[in-house]
């Protein structure tokens, strides 16, 4: 089951489907997953934006690598109550912040996940699985050649170049699709990091 899929499991989506022309074609689809496997497994980092209905909804950053170790953490940052917000996961292999840049406030907790030195070697594989999926197509979403896969009920577009989602959609659901844009890469690791002048609140 695609990993990422976890992160995103509060959006409900609708079907993305295929012409009668791809539904009849006949895709290698352990080749094709694990070309795409090995092109998101290349990145050492990204950033993209969460959009439903044009509208963004919040933006996340993925940091695998640093100085030349593998590492796993992530920014997640949208507006609560109003405010901005950001959630820094798994900082350090130690902690997680909730931080309010506004009042340069960040409240921090042990990390709650699983996430440490010892499996960072692994989180490419862990984020990036399609090993579930069949390729049921090809579409161009944004500009971008894609595949399609399905999973279960769950409809994922797949960047040719990148090997990561551009569109998330359900076939059960009437919602509308969830997509991914304004990718960035090559990320600074300074992102990844409480900035200096924080006052820190441990819970």
């Amino acid at each position: 089951m695609l990993k990422l899929i976890i992160l995103t499991s509060f959006f409900f989506v609708t079907f993305f489907g295929c012409s009668d022309k791809e539904e009849n074609k006949v895709f290698n689809d352990q080749e094709i997953i694990k070309e795409l496997e090995s092109k998101a497994h290349s990145l050492d980092s990204y950033a993209q934006d969460y959009i439903i209905k044009d509208k963004v909804v919040k933006r996340m950053y993925f940091l695998f690598e640093k100085t030349g170790k593998s590492i796993y953490t992530f920014r997640s940052e949208y507006l609560k109550n109003g405010k901005q917000f950001i959630h820094f996961s798994n900082v350090n292999g130690e902690y997680d912040f909730d931080y309010y840049p506004d009042e340069k406030l960040a409240i921090r907790y042990r990390v709650r996940g699983n996430w440490n030195e010892t499996n960072y070697n692994r989180a490419k594989k862990w984020h990036f699985n399609y090993s579930d999926s069949k390729v049921i197509g090809e579409t161009i979403v944004d500009g971008k050649d894609c595949y399609v896969l399905n999973i279960k009920n769950i409809v994922i577009t797949i960047w040719k170049e990148k090997g990561i989602p551009i569109s998330l959609s359900n076939k059960d659901s009437e919602s509308k699709e969830l997509k991914y844009g304004n990718f960035a890469f090559n990320l600074d690791s300074s992102l990844f990091v409480i900035p200096n002048g924080t006052r820190i609140v441990d819970r």
